[in-house]
This record gives structure tokens, C-alpha cells and sequence, in this order.
């Protein structure tokens, strides 16, 4: 990574810390981020010429909030929704911030900008390296910046990062879970990621990994599972063929059909087992 940094003013600065009598947030754009922030309001979080930002009657300054005069419900729940808005974007925020500097060769260096922002230089950076390796379009706000974190290495393979973020969301992981999930599955990741499997084939492969682990971990003598591991193995055999443009006999179609069979009773019988 470069490490220029952009340079926000022509005088030389940041334009971030205080200065006469200034906020010391005056350095801040929030216009790209209107309809994002307020999708049904008509209020905006402006800046005034002595550097304080205001959204409505409010004041936001760098050490807290004054509050208007008279303050009503409506204003104040909707302020609190754009504070929280505001809280869980400033990393994507920063990060983006920061990759188009790192575009423009500007001058300023990573050191000079988290001196200013009162930010760690390595969390900088890390802000930086997810937001460039994880596309805007495949980001969910459902989950947090740590999830993302979490599979920013896959940037060689965005459907999979794509598919990994669906399935923490759906699962409702926390960025730990998450963490050990991909962690457990990383063998088949890498794969997918150096392969350029599709979502389809990854979930496919993540189903048979998953049973073949479970036989393997779990109930080495048990007969029920060693049918079923031995039924996987020729299912993913005969789908390798398949793959590779070869037609299926007969016989090979029947013993597909049985073998997947095999394979279903074994997870019915375990899902009976877990009371799922």
C-alpha cells in the first residue's frame, strides 16, 4: 500500500483539528452521504463558517451535543437515528475516505492523518485494506465492519465473499463465530477462492465437507455414518463426471439415485436425532 495520504485543505492540513475556536470536525463531507443517512428527512447535518456542524437546531461539536432550546420528540429520535447511522459507517466512512487519497497521491502519509484524527496508524490502514478489498455492492448493513474484516482476504473471489457474508447474516453470527466458521472451513475456502468456484459449487462442496468431517470427528464405528460417508464419496464422484462433460449410464443413474438416498436417510435420521 502507498503511503501518501490525501491532503483535505490547501493550506497545508488536515483540516481536522480545532482552530480558532473551530469544532475540530469542520474537515468532515457528510453531502455523499445524505440519502444514505437520511432517506425521508429533509435535514442535513451542515457546517457552519466557525466550523460547527449542526443537524436541525442541534450542535455537534467534538466533545458532545448541545441541544436546542425547545427539544421535540420527533427531532430528537430522529437525530439519535442518524447519531447511531453515523456510529456503525464511520469505518466504511474513514476507509473509503482514505482509498480515494490513497488514489490521488496527495502527499499526506498515514503517520500525518492518524496524528490528526487521533487514530491508530495500523487501524487506519486495516480501515483502508477492507473497504478496498470488500466491493461496495456486496457489503451488508446487517452486519459489522469486523464481519467484513473477516473476509477480506477472499478478495480474489467476491461471490464467496459474497455467499460467506449471506451466511453469517442468515445464521445471525457473531464476527467470533464467524471468525471460528471460516476458520474450520478454510481448506475448502482457500479451494473456492483459487478455483473460482461459482456460490453453486461452493455450497455443494461446504455440504459434503461438512458430513464428511462430521463421520470422520465423531462416529468412527458407527455403521449408519460410514454408509453415509461412503455414498457421499461416490456421489461426488459420479458428479465429477458430470462436470467434466461425461454422459451417465444407466446403471450409473440408478446407483447415483441410491447412493443420494443413502445419504438423505442418514441426515433425516440425524436431524430426528438433534430434534430439528
Amino acid at each position: 500500500m502507498s503511503n501518501k495520504r490525501s491532503k483535505l485543505s490547501n493550506g497545508g492540513g488536515m483540516g481536522f483539528g480545532p482552530s480558532n475556536g473551530d469544532s475540530g470536525l469542520e474537515g468532515l463531507d457528510f453531502s455523499g452521504f445524505d440519502e444514505q443517512l437520511f432517506p425521508t428527512s429533509d435535514v442535513r447535518i451542515e457546517r457552519r463558517k466557525d466550523g460547527t456542524l449542526t443537524y436541525g437546531s442541534w450542535q455537534l461539536t467534538r466533545t458532545g451535543l448541545i441541544a436546542p432550546e425547545a427539544v421535540e420528540h420527533d427531532d430528537y429520535s430522529e437525530l439519535g437515528r442518524v447519531l447511531l447511522k453515523l456510529s456503525g459507517s464511520i469505518q466504511w466512512l474513514l476507509g473509503d475516505w482514505l482509498c480515494i487519497g490513497d488514489n490521488r497521491e496527495w502527499g499526506e502519509t498515514y503517520e500525518a492523518v492518524a496524528d490528526e484524527l487521533g487514530y491508530d496508524v495500523k487501524t487506519l490502514q486495516n480501515y483502508a485494506s477492507v473497504c478496498r478489498r470488500v466491493e461496495t455492492s456486496r457489503r451488508r448493513e446487517v452486519l459489522s465492519f469486523g464481519h467484513h474484516d473477516v473476509i477480506a482476504p477472499y478478495a480474489d473471489n467476491p461471490d464467496i465473499q459474497s455467499l460467506l457474508l449471506a451466511d453469517a447474516a442468515e445464521k445471525g453470527m457473531s464476527v467470533k463465530t464467524f471468525r471460528q466458521h471460516i476458520k474450520a472451513y478454510k481448506p475448502l475456502v482457500d479451494r473456492a477462492v483459487l478455483e473460482g468456484w461459482s456460490e453453486q459449487e461452493y455450497i455443494a462442496a461446504e455440504a459434503s465437507y461438512t458430513l464428511e468431517t462430521a463421520v470422520e470427528d465423531d462416529h468412527e464405528h458407527n455403521e449408519p455414518f460410514q454408509k453415509a460417508s461412503k455414498s457421499l464419496r461416490e456421489v461426488r464422484k459420479l458428479h465429477s463426471k458430470v462436470q467434466n462433460g461425461d454422459q451417465l449410464s444407466d446403471v450409473e443413474r440408478t446407483l447415483l439415485t441410491s447412493y443420494i438416498n443413502d445419504v438423505g436417510r442418514y441426515l433425516e435420521t440425524l436431524r430426528r436425532e438433534l430434534g430439528l
